[in-house]
């Protein structure tokens, strides 16, 4: 597999996370949510699959921007083989994403206090339907 493949997921993926951030942060009844989110942002969320690597950096307002390589000060670092990544990613199951966890083919891990906070943020937009 090449980088593209990793990048084209995470492409796919960055364009329907933004869009479920947006829309969770919109209208009058979030204000709370959208200054939480704008106190803690910017979050950094490298993904490593086998020798691909890729960050996301979740921005105020709802933006996700895709990088290659990694961000020197992750909050959030996923790491798996690659296929492993793909499967649960592609299908959008947090079941398969969960099992490669517990299997040890993904590891998740919480660099800072606000990586804390977002794993089971980051492990939900992942892996749910849009």
């Amino acid at each position: 597999m090449s980088m593209a493949d990793l990048s084209a997921i995470l492409s796919q993926l960055r364009t329907e996370i933004e869009s479920r951030i947006r829309e969770e942060l919109s209208g009058s009844s979030n204000a709370g949510k959208r200054i939480l989110y704008a106190m803690v942002t910017p979050i950094y969320l490298n993904i490593i699959g086998d020798s691909q690597e890729c960050n996301l950096e979740f921005l105020a307002g709802g933006s996700v921007q895709l990088h290659t390589g990694l961000s020197s000060n992750p909050d959030v670092t996923v790491k798996g083989d690659l296929a492993s990544l793909r499967n649960a990613v592609l299908q959008r199951s947090s079941q398969a994403f969960k099992e490669a966890e517990r299997d040890g083919r993904i590891v998740v891990t919480g660099h800072t206090w606000k990586g804390q906070q977002a794993i089971q943020k980051v492990r939900e937009l992942l892996t749910s339907n849009p």
